[in-house]
């Protein structure tokens, strides 16, 4: 049996449903979510479907299904190659540590210290470890560096 958490949030723009979930994502990573008000959850219990979750799209009966990875950790999915793969690699374990260290909600005051060079969305993405362009992991390095400078 697999443990599906269904998050259910008041209507929103489709970009601030894609914002909720990756910060629900990124929360339960770290192991602790805090939801709003308006927002209601619900941990079910589904049989094993063969690498395909299911969502609900909104009304009762009516299923959607997409085959998705199932990497939990976001050590694997976070892998770097060609241009900059070397200073991407570096950028996100610190930007790792600096989540660890600094816990929930410190990717905002993170994006405010980067001015208008960075998003909340774009340090979850790189947290995540999509593709992103080297100039935002570059602002992403920057930022880091005027906050917490290596030693």
């Amino acid at each position: 049996m697999n443990r599906v958490l269904v998050v259910t949030v008041p209507a929103a723009p489709d970009g601030d449903l894609c914002q909720m979930r990756d910060y629900v994502k990124e929360s339960l990573e770290q192991g602790v979510l805090v939801v709003g008000a308006g927002v209601q959850w619900e941990l079910l219990e589904l049989p094993e479907l063969g690498g395909v979750w299911v969502q609900n799209t909104g009304s009762p009966g009516e299923v959607s299904t997409s085959a998705i990875s199932r990497a939990t950790n976001l050590e694997d999915k976070a892998a770097f190659a060609g241009y900059g793969a070397k200073d991407k690699r570096r950028i996100y374990e610190r930007l790792r540590k600096y989540r660890d260290h600094h816990g929930l909600g410190s990717l905002e005051p993170l994006a405010d210290a980067a001015g208008q060079e960075l998003t909340v969305t774009a340090l979850r993405d790189a947290l995540l470890g999509r593709k992103l362009p080297i100039d935002t992991w570059r602002a992403i390095g920057l930022v880091l560096d005027r906050l917490e400078p290596e030693n």
